[in-house]
């Protein structure tokens, strides 16, 4: 497997994604809906959280950080039913640059999942990337954790006027990490539990401690991160 480079750009873009999303909702940080009707929707939210024995987290739909190419993963992308074909946009990674291949599912605008797949100028996958919209998320907090067990850490961030906050949870060992809604929430954070809405889920190459991950520059510093202990 190669060794993990640096990767600090990735989350960077990751982290001002979901600040900018929540100035829109940082006045009331509404509620959001916990279903949805589209069973295209349904059936790609099952594939982002699929975990079997020929294929476990951060495996999705055989593309493996720190072992999948850029080829493999246009590839495999091309030959997926519910990946919207027409949304394409991609950048070759080079000696000096990383790439991306970004696009979303088939489901309407309202329902339609996001995906980024990152590469390093080795063009070996580093990431990949799932985003739902806010009015309809990926999964609970609570299922996550009955298929993956208990996390590591988690990070807790703050929107632009600070008035609502969101949590990256992250299983260092699984190369597994999500996102929850942006809400309301005291100096601690947002009150978790199993019903909490997860917005993203990122796979990455696994770590074993979170100075590996910071190291590797999937993190920002360990002073923002908290061990898990259960929901508080």
């Amino acid at each position: 497997m190669p060794t993990p480079v640096r990767f600090s750009k990735y989350f960077f873009l990751l982290i001002l994604s979901v600040i900018l999303a929540g100035c829109d909702i940082a006045e009331s940080c509404p509620p959001v809906k916990m279903s949805a009707s589209s069973t295209e929707y349904l059936q790609f939210v099952k594939q982002i959280l699929a975990s079997d024995e020929n294929c476990s987290p951060p495996c999705w739909q055989g593309l493996m950080p720190g072992e999948s190419t850029y080829a493999d993963v246009l590839n495999t992308l091309t030959e997926i039913p519910f990946v919207d074909q027409k949304s394409f946009n991609k950048s070759v990674p080079s000696q000096n640059e990383t790439g991306l291949i970004n696009w979303s599912n088939t489901a309407p605008q309202s329902l339609s999942i996001s995906g980024q797949a990152t590469f390093a100028g080795d063009a070996i996958l580093k990431a990949i990337h799932f985003t739902a919209s806010y009015e309809h998320p990926l999964e609970s907090l609570g299922t996550v954790i009955d298929t993956f067990g208990e996390p590591n850490v988690y990070f807790v961030g703050s929107s632009h006027d600070f008035s609502c906050k969101w949590n990256r949870i992250i299983w260092l060992d699984e190369g597994l990490e999500i996102q929850t809604f942006t809400q309301r929430a005291e100096e601690d954070g947002p009150h978790l539990s199993g019903n909490t809405a997860v917005r993203s889920v990122v796979y990455f190459i696994p770590q074993e401690t979170l100075e590996e991950y910071l190291r590797n520059g999937y993190g920002i510093s360990e002073s923002n991160y908290r061990k898990w202990n259960g929901f508080p």
